[in-house]
């Protein structure tokens, strides 16, 4: 039987380490690409991100309207 965390903490760490080690890994691939290329994959991760920016901001006002108003910072 594989080990479940359930701390919330250990969990964003293990998250924040495994993202990490995802960082690194793309950058050994990366490092070694012509600069037209990167300059190609920059592009299309900016229009991507740019075509889903109104999905993104509903999702911030949708979570900021949860929650107990007495309890938010």
């Amino acid at each position: 039987m594989p080990f479940e965390l359930k701390d919330k903490d250990l969990i964003s760490i293990q998250q924040a380490r495994e993202l990490i080690a995802k960082a690194k890994d793309a950058f050994l691939e990366y490092k070694n690409y012509p600069q037209e290329q990167v300059d190609k994959i920059v592009k299309a991760m900016f229009e991507a991100g740019y075509e889903h920016r109104k999905d993104s901001q509903s999702l911030q006002s949708k979570r900021q309207e949860l929650g107990n108003g007495k309890t938010k910072n």
